[in-house]
């Protein structure tokens, strides 16, 4: 298992789905409904820069709070879930 910064645990082996699922169990920010851009960086294991790119082209749900950037975690887990392959 890897621990985080914030001591979280994280399975390696996952899928995104899970991934996710543990992300939102763990609270790695602090219990708070909202994620920062580095919280999703680290989930899906990529670039902090993909994660801005992705909200520039508007390719991913975020929410600005003034200058800050913030991603609701229901919603990143439904936008998610509707890219899962799930296999078919």
């Amino acid at each position: 298992m890897n621990n985080n910064k914030k001591g979280c645990k994280r399975p390696e082996n996952l899928d995104i789905e899970d991934s996710v699922s543990t992300l939102f169990e763990n609270s790695i920010s602090g219990g708070s409904s909202l994620l920062t851009a580095d919280d999703l960086a680290k989930l899906f294991n990529t670039p902090i820069k993909t994660i801005y790119k992705w909200v520039s082209e508007k390719k991913i749900p975020y929410i600005k709070l003034g200058k800050l950037l913030r991603f609701d975690r229901a919603l990143i887990q439904a936008w998610l879930s509707e890219r899962s392959n799930h296999g078919d």
